[in-house]
């Protein structure tokens, strides 16, 4: 993170919130596109810029609405994905393309596969970090996470201790003087910066409970994150098929043994390289 911190120290700490953000914008081979978790910022992939290959760029999709400027909230899940699609096209018009999500992300990384595949593209590789769609036979939590949690997420993000906050909420220059107590790559963030991303974490949260994904012609690899080493494989397999419904090909999982909350940071990012190497070396 610190390359990405250095530049966000800098003046361009605006074009850091901007949808398609260049986390490595040089190298010959296949590009890695990589979409936000529920927060909506992409800075954390900066992680995996270590460990994937130095040939291959990296990019990071990013929530609109984040800069300031009044940009309206995707409506829909779909929606969100055919922009990042238009996004991705930019830098490679054409494919095999080669996608991330980390939460949040897997499943709009499944929609854009699904777009891509309808526009006549190839999609070469679909990682998908520990997400899994909605199991629509269980009952709806009781609430949606808002922008009180959203703001949870970003102070555990830096390694806040969010429990000893209590249950009192939280205000924009509260969190944002925590923020910069902590001295992260998140301390550039200013109130109206934390506004927009409590609101697009919510708005986020409701296109995923709204959304049905459509069926993906080819492969998915899961990485699921299980920390304790006594789950079953048969448990860890289950995880990752329950995207059979939609996902025609072979459906591959690999265990990441770190919580959920915490894959990029420096050891899980490295064994996510890891893969992601193995995977991007086997691409045209």
């Amino acid at each position: 993170m610190a390359e990405l911190a250095g530049r966000l120290s800098g003046d361009t700490g605006q074009d850091s919130l901007e949808v398609l953000l260049p986390l490595r914008d040089h190298g010959s081979r296949t590009p890695l596109f990589c979409v936000h978790p529920a927060g909506g910022l992409s800075w954390s992939y900066s992680a995996l810029l270590r460990s994937v290959d130095a040939e291959h760029p990296v990019y990071g999709l990013q929530c609109r609405g984040l800069t300031g400027e009044g940009e309206a909230l995707p409506g829909t899940l779909e929606e969100m994905a055919a922009d990042y699609v238009a996004q991705i096209r930019r830098v490679q018009p054409t494919g095999p393309y080669a996608l991330l999500g980390w939460s949040l992300g897997g499943t709009v990384i499944h929609a854009m596969a699904t777009l891509l595949q309808a526009e006549g593209e190839e999609v070469a590789l679909l990682v998908n970090l520990d997400e899994y769609p909605l199991d629509r036979s269980e009952p709806l939590p009781d609430r949606l996470p808002d922008e009180q949690d959203a703001l949870r997420v970003l102070l555990d993000f830096v390694g806040y201790d969010v429990d000893a906050l209590g249950d009192a909420p939280l205000a924009h220059e509260t969190v944002v003087a925590l923020l910069r107590e902590r001295q992260s790559v998140l301390a550039s963030l200013d109130e109206d910066n934390v506004a927009a991303l409590a609101r697009a974490f919510a708005n986020n949260r409701r296109l995923f409970m709204a959304y049905e994904p459509a069926r993906y012609r080819g492969d998915l690899l899961v990485l699921v994150a299980e920390e304790d080493a006594s789950v079953p494989a048969a448990d860890l397999a289950e995880r990752a098929e329950r995207w059979r419904p939609y996902v025609d090909g072979r459906i591959e999982y690999r265990r990441i043994p770190h919580a959920h909350p915490y894959l990029m940071r420096p050891e899980p990012a490295a064994e996510i390289g890891r893969v992601l190497n193995e995977k991007l070396r086997e691409l045209k």
